[in-house]
């Protein structure tokens, strides 16, 4: 194929930051994309004095241009010649925010230095001097180096003169002045001196470049750089190290802790350096994360610590130009081309119908996909998706995707096409890939699952034939599973298929396959998912074991019991309900067998003896035909069962086999535990199975699948309604977000029932939308669909431009008028015209003329918007996934939006059922909500349950029409009114009915009238005093007339109805006045066409849009357009309709009431005209009156009446105790829901509550009588330094955290007596407050009389660290003892006393003090168990030589006269530790006079120590204080231990750690473990030890930690989620506070987690 594909030339080229800095074209030739100009705008964002984010990660696979992104960004901080950026500026002038922030930089007297580090030197410190040295010299500024480097010079001549004088000498004789005049020059700071120094020093030293700043500190030095630099005109650095991962793969298991900690240590400066601007970006091409998993623990500790200092961007990939670039290489011969796709147009045709449809090419538009195919020939399609992915994942230098296209070595591109003539038809498949970056898969020991699954692939090849057909298929699937894009390319037979059937029949690979799955039993078919897994044979017959246990097991395996003990959620709790009433409520849920649900069950019996508030019984049917039976008896016999849910499933699922052999796979499981590799084949057996049977148990659990029936007894139904909103914008327009709120927060009020959940997504092209919008969405929102990028222009109306305007004309705010005159069913018009701005209508009309030159008279100029058929497209999908769709625009309508939604191609109907205008922060937006056909079927239902329950006697007929009159009348009604009428309130379904009824009484007048709901309208209604509840009118309803004159005239009339019965009649009637007056008096100020309001332009275009977008004709719509200006009259007029349900009179009366300010019309509506209107009967047809009716409970009805009955939309089969069954199908679901949650009142009633939350699937909601509020107020005093302090009893201390959402102070009940411990675990990402935190604790403390001791490892507690108020508050309190300076007075080697209870204290022996040191030596070091040994061995033998005399000098003696070769290895590895000589082991440390020292704070200082010296003193200290407190410490005498970064402690058992956690209270210890991470850090046991602390504080944590935290404080798996979001939302200063507390009724105990705004110091004040 050689001739007729060839790869380009010159289309790869790199870039060094290093060298082309100043490289003019890389900067003209720079395309961006939309990551990198985020990029710039968050980088140019952190040159702002305030910010405080200027440390980076910039993490990108090799290709992916990092390197030219940064070049071009330092560029702009050089303040380079914006011109030089000429494929830069355009892109940058379409981001506002970028070009503003570019401008102001400019502008500014900003301007950043660049420092480049380069290489992998295997010392930080050294690459980080260098370069700055470097950089200095590039740009002639060395003379503001430190004098260090002067100093350093000099001493080398001294040293040299006194240990070399050979080399003294040669630099004599090199030197033009005398050697005493050279030095004077250095120390005169003579920079010419210098230079001649670093010039010879080379010749002198092998070659070797002279380095003054060995052992001086960096983050100074760059300081004392960027302080001298402003001299110069520059305000700060910007430091780059490129290729960072280079440094990482070379010398990361040998990186000092210094290093580490110096970089640790820049990042935090440049965080802080406000306006002397320290910046560091390190460029890698994986997360840090990636290379530190196989170090040992005290180095993964101290890299984690790095990593959490940088903010980490990654630069997102679009595979889509990936593939242009691909296109690009691969060139083509055209004549030869053309010929090829001629003859192999079959070939090409049935790749582009299997793959345009694919996921793997989702993001791209049909034509495009079949180019793309085409272009990337001969890379099969599934090659060209996996190529660049897996480039990204583990591509080097050596070998990268555009190796694999260019280079001529083997398994390259170039060698295939060598290969095949030209004219045949062959793919590059990719089993071919694999084989090309096999070598870097084996590199790819950081990455755990890669590796694993490469070496598993690995072991499965050795056993194929090399170049089978087997062999290409197990190398595909191992790169589908290496990718883990299952939702885009699933490891399956049809995938597999698919890839290979053009070189093989599909019969071949079916054979290969099935030889893989059945006879080399390597590939293993999974049944709940169709996938294929690779796994590793054993050569055991598993099948044959599985068969033979579970006939072994036949009597023993009872399929329930196995079910309940693989259901995670085997308590159902209520967890809104609990958090906001502080209590523990829930319902247990158990399968049973069919066989248990008999017509003679108890089920108050049955569930004796549970401690749960109910119970949630699953029922197990037998076969299809008892599902039904099991129904009828669960009805009949649950009546009296108020607490108890039965959940049966639609569908019969024969599960009784698959539970067996579950139960059996799990049997020979565990009896495989040391065969490795039978023990995995059933492991993989085993998840498929549970992934069968979690599905089969999630049918029960999850309402939203719609599979089960839900029973339960109830007198009272409330169904408050879950809703889950995602809005849906183009990345262009980000103002869809404040609408979404105001809409949202708009709907409704919270009393009536509906919960809002809302998401807000970016799309940049169509076919991403159907990705953004969740599974669970109930409303998916579609912002400005008719103004899509290059679908707008320009029209005319032709008339004489009027050339003058009245003077006092309002001209703000600006109106773009919808053009009511429809062009077409899926394109609007919208009047641009603003004369009143004569210089905007000169641009407008030169850019009308331009497009139409013939033009002479213009009248009105307007822009016409249009869908892009995409989008169409993707809005009727939507329908699919969401159960709303609502579209906002500034000119869409209900008729527009029924064009949308059908037409030829769609001929489909979506039904409309709502439409509002007017929204928006300027009234410019309409709102259109749509809905499948099954919601309409839904309010059609609910209607007709609620008119059932009001008219007795009607029969289905009569209830089909009523019903049906009410969904024929929706469309006319706005959105709004339509989504409350499925609240299950009774007053919701109510003001639907009046609405219709209305809209019916007025079309029978025979007027044009607008009928406008007001409750659409709100913010007509804003009051100005927030505290003065307004009530708004129900209706605005306007007839459009013109005068003699042909002015137009709008005649206003504010309507309120009232449904309700005549007992109550002037009640309702006398509310409705004064609503009618408040609505008058409020909209005729708003409409006022005398108005001299500045806001008067706004209220005539709300005005207008409310009429505008009402079905009008055309005479009527010219009339309104004078209304913008405010050329009209209007009359106002006020009406109240009664609709008095049990009213008998045989027709309606209406009477004027004069009482008030204005006259109001009061229309009583009697039964039967209520009958007709429903009933669709004409005046003159009789009805029958119903005496006897059902409830009419109304929102507004008075409050001494005593409601007739319970109203409950399921009056249909349920009455007073009837059982109710949730809706069996889903044209019954009246919305998305989860699991009935069950509400019990006072033992008398019971409601169902539903939610549609994934991550809540049953939440049972027992509410209980409101106890008396407790108040929760500090009672901490100001206090300074010089007060005295007063000792609080224990029993009172308690401690303020700080306040939740609702404003309630949270506490830690730190004395109080039914506590189970007083220790506290206090976890978080760095920078996120958890220091802060722990000093408002710690001055709690003190103010109460309690003192602490604090270990310091990361000089957090230094005194220019601490807080301003703390040190203010405590003063010379807090005492530093700095271990470097003050050695710690602790003999380790002590024998210290040991209390046995019954016998009292006996002296501990050698080997025990022995075991203590050499297992605190061997977890700080990492030493085996022979080392172990040998310093057991050491201790143990000096212990028993020297007794209270031994010292660690003396145990590194030991060590090194041992003979066990291990103990040098030992001594070897210590020698830091034993040079410092920390310990001082003449005296001892009185824990007693901490402990009485009134508030007193010691903080033991660990600054300028190795992280292994520091575990070592904390690790020893608590040791001691630890047996001091056995003698004189108890429980009422609190013993406060701050211990920082935690995770470096060991707290496997035996440890202090967790001798303290355990066993600590009876002696007073109160430890606070404070650290940034867990997972990792400690295995399961030391964590599991760790979460014994009775009071867990949790900051936002990583997002590699985000998943794991959620877990620790979810208490069910359900919750995890949830969690998991309000994490990650977490601000600064906030965090999740875990742990018994004093409830609102005054009891103590468990209590669910509250997300808490830690309480500042002021405020404690």
């Amino acid at each position: 194929m050689s001739e007729m594909i060839s790869v380009a030339e010159g289309f790869q080229y790199s870039v060094n930051i290093a060298y082309d800095l100043h490289a003019d074209d890389k900067l003209k030739s720079y395309i961006p994309t939309q990551s990198a100009l985020q990029l710039m705008e968050d980088i140019l964002q952190s040159t702002l004095p305030t910010a405080t984010d200027r440390s980076r990660v910039l993490i990108g696979a090799y290709g992916k241009g990092k390197s030219h992104i940064v070049l071009t960004i330092l560029a702009l901080l050089m303040k380079r010649d914006l011109d030089l950026f000429e494929k830069l500026l355009p892109a940058i002038q379409k981001r506002d925010k970028l070009n503003r922030l570019i401008q102001n930089y400019y502008a500014s007297d900003n301007k950043l230095l660049p420092v480049i580090i380069t290489g992998s030197n295997t010392s930080l410190t050294q690459a980080f001097l260098l370069a700055l040295q470097q950089t200095l010299k590039e740009n002639d500024l060395l003379n503001i180096m430190p004098d260090t480097n002067y100093k350093a010079a000099v001493s080398v001549i001294e040293r040299w003169k006194n240990d070399f004088p050979d080399t003294y000498q040669q630099f004599k004789n090199k030197i033009a002045d005398s050697i005493s005049s050279f030095i004077s020059r250095l120390e005169d700071y003579d920079i010419k001196a210098y230079e001649e120094f670093e010039r010879i020093y080379p010749s002198l030293t092998a070659g070797s470049t002279f380095n003054p700043f060995v052992g001086f500190d960096v983050v100074q030095l760059y300081e004392s750089v960027v302080q001298a630099l402003k001299a110069h005109g520059y305000t700060g650095v910007y430091v780059i190290y490129d290729e960072f991962s280079k440094y990482l793969e070379a010398n990361i298991s040998e990186a000092s802790v210094s290093d580490t900690k110096m970089l640790q240590d820049f990042a935090e400066k440049c965080n802080r350096s406000g306006k002397n601007q320290m910046h560091l970006m390190l460029i890698s091409h994986k997360e840090i994360a990636n290379y530190i998993d196989r170090l040992p623990k005290q180095k993964v500790d101290g890299w984690r610590g790095v990593s959490e200092r940088f903010t980490h961007i990654h630069l997102n990939n679009n595979f889509t130009q990936t593939y242009e670039i691909i296109a690009t290489v691969i060139q083509k011969d055209q004549r030869l081309w053309n010929i090829f796709c001629a003859e192999h147009k079959k070939e090409f045709n049935a790749l582009a119908r299997r793959y345009e449809t694919h996921r793997i090419f989702s993001d791209m538009q049909a034509d495009s996909v079949e180019h793309t195919i085409a272009a990337c020939y001969p890379l099969h399609p599934v090659s060209t998706f996996i190529l660049p992915r897996l480039s990204e994942r583990v591509a080097q230098n050596e070998r990268t995707l555009f190796t694999f296209l260019s280079a001529n070595g083997q398994g390259t591109l170039p060698s295939f096409l060598r290969q095949y003539h030209d004219s045949e038809f062959s793919v590059v498949t990719p089993d071919l890939i694999y084989d090309y970056f096999e070598p870097l898969f084996k590199k790819e020991i950081s990455n755990g699952t890669l590796h694993d699954i490469y070496f598993l692939t690995s072991t499965i090849l050795n056993q194929l034939d090399d170049d089978s057909l087997e062999e290409k298929l197990v190398k595909t699937l191992s790169l589908i599973y290496m990718l883990e894009q299952f939702e885009k390319l699933k490891p399956t037979k049809d995938e597999l298929i698919g890839i290979y059937s053009i070189q093989y029949s599909v019969p071949e690979i079916e054979k290969a396959l099935n030889n893989l799955i059945d006879d080399e039993y390597v590939i293993y078919l999974k049944r709940s998912n169709d996938f294929l897994q690779l796994k590793e044979s054993s050569g055991v017959d598993v099948e044959a074991k599985i068969r033979d246990t579970i006939a072994s097991q036949q009597s023993s395996a009872v399929v329930k019991k196995i079910l309940n003990a693989s259901n995670f959620d085997s308590c159902i709790y209520p967890f809104r309900y609990n958090d906001e009433r502080e209590v523990t409520r829930y319902f247990d849920f158990t399968f049973i067998d069919e066989s248990e649900v008999t017509e003679d069950v108890n089920w108050k019996t049955k569930q004796q003896g549970t401690e749960a508030d109910g119970i949630v019984y699953a029922i197990i049917p037998h076969s299809k035909d008892s599902i039904a039976q099991i129904v009828d008896v669960v009805k009949k016999t649950s009546t009296y069962c108020s607490n108890c849910v039965f959940v049966i499933p639609h569908k019969f699922v024969p599960i009784d086999f698959t539970v067996r052999e579950y139960k059996a796979v799990e049997t020979l499981k565990e009896l495989a535990v040391s065969d490795k590799v039978l023990f995995d084949e059933y492991e993989v057996i085993y998840e498929d199975l549970r992934e069968i049977i979690n599905h089969y148990i999630s049918d029960y659990t999850h309402p939203e699948k719609r599979a089960s029936t839900y029973v339960a007894s109830v007198k009272k139904l409330d169904i408050p309604i879950y809703i889950v909103a995602t809005i849906i914008l183009p990345e262009k327009n980000k103002g869809g977000r404040n609408y979404l709120s105001y809409w949202l927060d708009n709907l409704v009020d919270a009393d009536a029932g509906v919960h809002i959940e809302s998401y807000l997504e970016y799309w940049n092209e169509y076919k991403d939308i159907h990705n953004k919008i969740r599974s669970n969405t109930d409303i998916a929102f579609f912002m400005d669909v008719l103004q899509e990028p290059g679908q707008t222009f320009l029209g005319y109306q032709t008339a004489n431009w009027p050339t003058t305007m009245k003077p006092l004309e309002c001209r703000y705010p600006m109106v773009f008028k919808p053009n009511i005159d429809y062009v077409s069913n899926v394109s609007r018009s919208v009047d641009i015209s603003q004369p009143q701005f004569p210089a905007a209508t000169a641009h407008t009309q030169a850019l009308l003329y331009a497009a139409h030159p013939d033009i002479t008279k213009i009248n009105k100029i307007y822009r016409r918007d249009k869908m892009n058929d995409a989008l169409r497209a993707e809005i009727r999908s939507a329908h699919n996934q969401a159960i709303w769709v609502v579209c906002v625009d500034e000119a869409i309508d209900k008729e527009c939006i029924r064009g949308i939604c059908k037409g030829e191609e769609y001929p489909e109907e979506y039904p409309v059922i709502g439409f509002s205008t007017g929204d928006g922060s300027y009234g410019q937006l309409n709102l259109t909500i749509t809905t499948r056909q099954t919601v309409k079927t839904d309010i059609q239902q609910r209607c007709k349950r609620r008119l059932k329950s009001i008219f007795y006697t009607w029969d289905d007929a009569s209830l089909n029409t009523a019903s049906q009159t009410c969904i024929d009348r929706a469309p006319r009604l706005d959105g709004v009114s339509v989504l409350l009428a499925l609240n299950p309130n009774a007053y919701e379904i109510n003001n639907f009915l009046a609405y219709l009824m209305l809209d019916k009484i007025y079309e029978d007048t025979g007027k044009n009238y607008c009928l406008i709901h007001l409750d659409s309208y709100r913010h007509w209604f804003d009051a100005k005093n927030p505290d003065e509840e307004q009530k708004i009118p129900d209706f605005l309803v306007v007839a459009v007339d013109s005068d003699a004159a042909g002015k137009t005239v709008l005649h206003a009339t504010v309507a309120e109805c009232k449904i309700a019965k005549c007992i109550h009649k002037d009640e309702h009637i006398q509310k409705a006045k004064s609503q009618v007056e408040n609505g008058i008096n409020v909209l005729k100020t708003h409409f006022s066409p005398d108005s001299k309001s500045i806001e008067r332009r706004y209220w005539y275009a709300q005005l207008y849009r409310a009429l505008a977008f009402t079905k009008t004709d055309s005479r009527t719509s010219k009339l309104l357009d004078a209304i913008i200006d405010g050329e009209f009259d209007i009359d106002w007029s006020g009406e109240i309709y009664g609709f008095w349900f049990d009213s008998d009179d045989e027709q309606d009366t209406l009477y004027t009431d004069y009482s008030g300010a204005q006259d109001i019309i009061v229309h009583n509506i009697c039964q039967k005209t209520i009958q007709r209107v429903l009933l669709k009967k004409t005046p003159s047809e009789e009805v029958e009156f119903i005496r006897e009716i059902g409830a009419l409970e109304q929102e507004d009805e008075p409050a001494n009446e005593e409601f007739d009955a319970l109203d409950d939309d399921f009056s249909e089969t349920v009455h007073e105790d009837d059982a109710i069954t949730m809706p069996d199908t889903q044209e019954d679901m009246d919305t998305p829901t989860n699991l009935p949650e069950i509400l019990e009142e006072d033992k008398k009633s019971v409601a169902v509550l539903v939610s549609p939350k994934e991550e809540e699937t049953i939440q049972p909601e027992i509410p209980v009588e409101p106890a008396a509020e407790i108040a929760l107020t500090s009672e901490t005093a100001d206090l300074d330094k010089t007060s005295p302090i007063e000792e609080t009893p224990l029993e009172d201390v308690r401690l303020l955290i700080g306040k939740e959402k609702r404003g309630t102070d949270v506490f830690w009940e730190f004395g109080h007596p039914k506590l189970s411990n007083r220790h506290l675990l206090i976890t978080g990402t760095s920078g996120q407050g958890k220091t802060y935190c722990i000093q408002t604790l710690l001055l709690e403390l003190a103010r109460q009389g309690i003192s602490s001791v604090i270990f310091d490892y990361t000089d957090g507690f230094l005194p220019n660290k601490l807080e301003p108020e703390f040190q203010e508050a405590l003063g010379e309190k807090i005492e530093q003892k700095v271990a470097v300076v003050n050695r710690i007075p602790v003999n380790p080697f002590v024998l210290q006393s040991v209390e046995i209870p019954s016998i009292g204290s006996i002296p501990e022996n050698a080997s025990a003090v022995a075991g203590r040191i050499s297992d605190i030596l061997t977890h700080v070091y990492g030493f085996g168990d022979q080392q172990r040994a040998a310093i057991y061995k050491a201790c143990k033998e000096g212990i028993d030589r020297y007794g209270a005399q031994m010292s660690f000098a003396r145990l590194q003696e030991l060590l090194e006269e041992s003979k066990i070769k291990e103990a040098k290895t030992v001594s070897s590895k210590m020698t830091q530790f034993f040079d410092n000589d920390l310990f001082d082991t003449s005296n001892s440390f009185d824990w007693k006079d901490i402990l009485n020292n009134d508030g007193k704070v010691t903080v033991i200082q660990l600054t300028n120590l190795d992280r292994t010296l520091q575990t070592i003193i904390t690790e020893i200290t608590l040791w001691d204080a630890w047996y001091s407190l056995t003698k004189f410490g108890n429980k009422d005498t609190p013993f406060v231990v701050v211990l920082d970064e935690a995770q470096n402690l060991s707290f496997k058992s035996g440890s202090p750690a967790e001798k303290i956690l355990r066993e600590g209270r009876k002696y007073g210890w109160s430890a606070w473990f404070a650290t940034q991470f867990l997972k990792g850090a400690l295995d399961s046991g030391e964590i599991s030890n760790l979460q014994q602390a009775a009071e867990r504080l949790y900051f936002k944590p990583s997002g590699e930690e985000m998943n794991y935290i959620a877990g620790q404080i979810a208490s069910e798996r359900t919750e995890i989620q949830d969690w998991y979001n309000r994490l990650k939302n977490m601000q600064k200063g906030q965090c999740i506070v875990q742990g018994d507390r004093i409830k609102p009724n005054g009891e103590f105990g468990s209590i669910q987690p509250a997300l808490v705004n830690v309480t500042s110091f002021g405020e404690r004040k």
